[in-house]
């Protein structure tokens, strides 16, 4: 079986599918599956639908294509009720998925974040103030960040979400209740030609 996935996402990504030729609905047919190997971080799961008895492999951690960009998984699958003793093959059968994740383009992340900066006022115009340091997730790619400083902070504000009121307060106005200036700058991404 093979399936693809964008890093970062979750939900099914494959659907597996058994021939069991025992009466439908009835533990002698309804399959138990399980993953046995290829996943060691827990980053999958698979459950049994219970309408066609078909494996729905999912992404339940997302997968970071820089860490790992194939995951190849063995899967288990066993009828739910054990079999006859005298019967001449096995209790469970295998099946190997491979699971390629492709790279989409993630922006720069600031470290650390946020980064808390304590100068005296009234300092000199043109006076160090602090070292930003933002990386880019995707290692692979040849590319260069750029820093700007965000002014605007209504736009800032409609961009972020599930923010408190209070938060919405300072982020508006550049202010803390105790009077200190916030200022909010953006890690920018140019890939080279």
């Amino acid at each position: 079986f093979e399936a693809r996935v964008h890093e970062g996402s979750r939900g099914v990504v494959v659907n597996l599918t058994v021939d069991d030729r025992d009466d439908p609905a009835t533990g002698a047919w309804r399959a138990m599956y399980s993953i046995i190997s290829g996943d060691p971080t827990q980053r999958f799961e698979i459950q049994t639908n219970p309408d066609n008895n078909e494996g729905m492999l999912s992404v339940v951690k997302p997968l970071d294509y820089e860490t790992t960009a194939l995951h190849t998984l063995l899967i288990r699958v066993e009828n739910e009720d054990p079999l006859v003793p005298e019967v001449g093959y096995g209790p469970s059968s295998t099946a190997t998925v491979h699971v390629t994740v492709e790279d989409i383009n993630e922006g720069p992340v600031f470290f650390p974040d946020p980064l808390i900066v304590t100068r005296m006022e009234n300092i000199l115009v043109g006076s160090f103030v602090a070292s930003l340091n933002a990386t880019d997730p995707d290692i692979l790619e040849i590319q260069s960040i750029s820093h700007r400083l965000v002014v605007n902070y209504r736009a800032l504000y409609r961009q972020v979400q599930n923010i408190t009121q209070q938060s919405k307060n300072y982020v508006e106005s550049g202010n803390d209740e105790t009077g200190k200036k916030s200022v909010c700058y953006t890690a920018l991404k140019k890939l080279r030609s």
